[in-house]
């Protein structure tokens, strides 16, 4: 690869670049829960006094509701599979079945652990 010294280096600059994109999520976060408390106010405004639409100089905010479902996972698919087959056996077997076909994938990464 390359001398101790180029190593030593690119090591440091590593660890830098970890610490400044370590403060700067910080940064992120708490800016984040800012946005999240005036967001819930604002939601709770609009429904109030029924705003589906602000209109701003350059955008709009939308009140905008969603219904999600819950992800799948191994619990749930355990007890909907039981629920449906009536058979515990055969609920287990179809779960593991299901799982182990997931597709694995191998991710490579350099991490910083404090010590």
């Amino acid at each position: 690869m390359e001398t101790k010294d180029e190593l030593i280096h690119k090591i440091t600059e590593w660890i830098q670049l970890d610490n400044q994109i370590n403060e700067k999520q910080k940064t992120i976060k708490k800016l984040k829960e800012d946005k999240k408390k005036i967001s819930d106010l604002l939601i709770a405004t609009m429904k109030k006094n029924e705003i589906d639409c602000v209109n701003l100089s350059d955008s709009s905010l939308l009140f905008k509701k969603q219904i999600i479902k819950q992800t799948i996972n191994k619990k749930l698919l355990q007890q909907c599979l039981l629920e449906y087959c009536k058979d515990s056996e055969k609920a287990t077997e179809m779960s593991d079945f299901i799982l182990n076909k997931r597709i694995e994938k191998t991710i490579e990464s350099i991490k910083r652990k404090s010590i």
